[in-house]
């Protein structure tokens, strides 16, 4: 597989190499499988004849000029973000394998909170619609709502027997649902913390949840395969 820079300013398609500009905003990167227009393609292919039939769409395209800015303050890995909007603007959440939850601002891009209490990874975070509170699932097998106003931990949802790899809140913010490597998805009462529902029905980890948006389904998907629906 072959890179080559297209030049927006010289309008043509260059072997990377060769680009006086490198990557910036004045080029794209695409990872072509074969090219005709570019020297190296040809090269490679030991002949500058082409053959139609093995002709590939560009299968990648980067670009440097898209950048909006880049937010630091984790230690590690970052594993799950959301945003969500305030009177005083827009905010990113973000978990990471530090264990931590941050939230930062977009205008500034500095981090106004980081949340602690989480003793492993944490794998997933989500928003309430009123941007309120934030809820975060870890590896620590635990679900933890935080009140962003405070930075403050709400709740601690104790329940599952595996890592909690996925969260989402009801739109009316009643109710949090959770996925774990335990094969359950359960339903939370977001007031009380109370474990309001358990879903068996997976046989292997499930990665994902979402809620239709009147609050009378659950979808869930799982490494058996398969995505469940289900009626609350």
């Amino acid at each position: 597989m072959q890179t080559c820079c297209v030049c927006l300013d010289e309008k043509q398609l260059i072997p990377l190499e060769t680009c006086s500009h490198g990557i910036c905003s004045k080029c794209i990167v695409r990872v072509f499988r074969t090219d005709p227009r570019c020297p190296l393609c040809r090269e490679s292919s030991g002949n500058d004849l082409w053959d139609e039939a093995s002709q590939d769409e560009p299968v990648e395209v980067l670009s440097s000029q898209y950048l909006n800015q880049t937010l630091s303050g984790h230690s590690e890995v970052v594993t799950a973000v959301a945003v969500f909007e305030t009177p005083d603007g827009a905010r990113v959440v973000s978990g990471g394998a530090d264990k931590t939850v941050k939230i930062c601002d977009v205008a500034s891009g500095a981090c106004l909170c980081t949340l602690s209490g989480h003793t492993d990874w944490v794998r997933a975070v989500a928003v309430f619609l009123d941007g309120s509170k934030i809820v975060s699932g870890s590896d620590d097998k635990t679900v933890k709502i935080w009140d962003v106003a405070s930075g403050q931990e709400r709740y601690t949802l104790s329940g599952h027997s595996g890592w909690v790899r996925d969260v989402a809140v009801f739109r009316d913010g009643s109710r949090i649902v959770s996925a774990s490597d335990d094969g359950y998805v359960k339903v939370w009462d977001a007031t009380s913390g109370e474990n309001l529902l358990t879903l068996a029905g997976h046989n292997d980890y499930v990665c994902g949840v979402a809620m239709f948006a009147d609050g009378t389904r659950v979808v869930s998907g799982s490494y058996d395969g398969t995505v469940k629906i289900w009626n609350l």
